[in-house]
């Protein structure tokens, strides 16, 4: 194969994903000699991309997004292919990848990236790396898509990986953030594209591949570890309504044994619990063996109904229990909320408004995030929402006192434009039938 140089490009919400892969491309013995630069934001890959292709035969430039971040994605593809053209560099690939990208390769596509990972990508990224350096169709790789003559090639998904086959980091790279511990939702939430794009089956790292993670993290000078997991409470398990205590007690043991209780932390971001898992038993698990001063709780709606609606599989009292016993156990809990769902009544937005004033006069405090219809889910076609005045004022209300935080106005804004920019990409034949510059990123 001849050489590749493969350069992901980092946010600040893809370097996770992007690790694993650079992971993938490191344990895959017929990429494992790839050199692999990450770049951090659009103007270094720029800068670090003239000296890469003069010094390499073939690169690849990396993308990873989720639909929040696909405006922003756009704008970077379209600097990125400018600056290709007026360089005269002849010898970049562009590939996207991420959960937006599977939902949604044509859009994907018309941002104007060669090819696009419909799938997970251990296995097919370092296959579309080995392609390109062997000067092979690409779009013989399995989940490998593009656009040709206007239309969709793509050669299925990406297969589905064993997670303990790959590390949750990339070491000779350098590039690490999260330790991924579970793969996989079995709850299905209407709203949330986990499932839909993971699957249904949990898949669990061992506790020797995460525990070799730990110590290499610890052995480089990382202090805090932070697991990441769709619910903490399901690791082990392989069934999400029993949670395994004893496995998160061994995970838990381990990774405090080799970088102090005080520096591990579990259950808190970027993580959260499944409210109908929280036991005083594995609440104290989680106090003996991390560092938490929080744990964080998936509630998205105060109203049973709505709960029902979109799939949530938990009741209103398991919320009120479970913020109940994390209190009681020395943690803040904090409890995230999900305003605008499709067919939301003022009775549900009432019931919502009454849960979070009684939760957090239990002490917790209310996470805020406003619904985007995300592709690939059930609710991938609903409007983007509207916020009642009622609602907006008595979120107000609670962060006067410190006690409701988060981003829903920025997310109510973002609903609406990346709704908007979606329609009209679907729309175009191409990003250059676009407005860009009239999308704000």
């Amino acid at each position: 194969m001849d050489p590749v140089h493969v350069v992901p490009l980092i946010t600040d919400f893809n370097r996770n994903s992007l690790a694993i892969l650079a992971g993938a491309l490191e344990t895959t013995p017929a990429t494992a000699k790839c050199p692999i630069t990450p770049v951090q934001g659009m103007d270094a890959l720029l800068d670090a991309l003239p000296d890469i292709c003069a010094r390499t035969q073939q690169a690849v430039a990396a993308f990873s997004f989720g639909t929040l971040e696909l405006i922003d994605s756009a704008h970077a593809v379209r600097r990125l292919r400018t600056f290709l053209h007026d360089e005269r560099l002849d010898n970049v690939t562009t590939i996207a990848g991420g959960p937006h990208t599977s939902a949604a390769p044509e859009e994907t596509l018309k941002l104007g990236v060669d090819y696009v990972v419909v799938g997970e990508g251990e296995i097919a990224f370092p296959a579309f790396v080995r392609a390109v350096g062997d000067g092979t169709d690409p779009l013989s790789v399995k989940g490998v898509a593009a656009l040709r003559n206007g239309q969709v090639v793509r050669n299925g998904r990406g297969e589905r990986p064993d997670v303990n086959a790959y590390p949750p980091i990339a070491r000779r790279t350098m590039l690490f953030s999260y330790i991924e511990i579970t793969r996989g939702c079995a709850r299905a939430c209407k709203f949330c594209h986990n499932t839909f794009f993971f699957g249904r089956a949990l898949r669990h790292r061992s506790i020797a591949n995460i525990e070799a993670s730990v110590q290499f993290l610890h052995d480089v000078g990382r202090r805090d570890i932070h697991f990441l997991s769709p619910d903490a409470l399901s690791y082990g398990s392989t069934d999400p309504d029993r949670p395994d205590l004893r496995a998160i007690e061994e995970l838990l043991r381990a990774a405090s044994h080799i970088v102090g209780r005080d520096h591990t932390f579990y259950g808190s971001f970027p993580s959260e619990v499944w409210p109908a898992s929280v036991t005083g038993e594995g609440l104290e698990i989680i106090r003996a063996h991390t560092g938490n001063d929080k744990i964080i709780v998936g509630a998205q709606s105060g109203s049973q109904a709505m709960l029902d609606r979109m799939n949530r599989t938990h009741t209103v009292e398991d919320v009120i229990n479970a913020v109940r016993l994390i209190a009681e156990h020395g943690f803040v809990p904090s409890v995230d909320f999900l305003f605008g769902l499709p067919h939301a009544t003022e009775s549900d937005e009432q019931a919502t408004i009454d849960l979070m004033f009684r939760l957090a006069d239990m002490g917790a405090q209310i996470h805020s995030h406003t619904f985007i219809p995300l592709p690939g889910t059930p609710l991938a076609d609903y409007p983007p929402p509207r916020l009642s005045m009622r609602l907006q004022k008595a979120l107000d209300q609670l962060a006067g006192p410190g006690k409701q935080y988060g981003s829903w106005r920025r997310q109510l804004h973002m609903a609406h434009q990346i709704t908007a920019f979606r329609r009209q990409l679907q729309a175009a034949k191409c990003i250059d039938d676009l407005d860009l510059d009239a999308f704000c990123h």
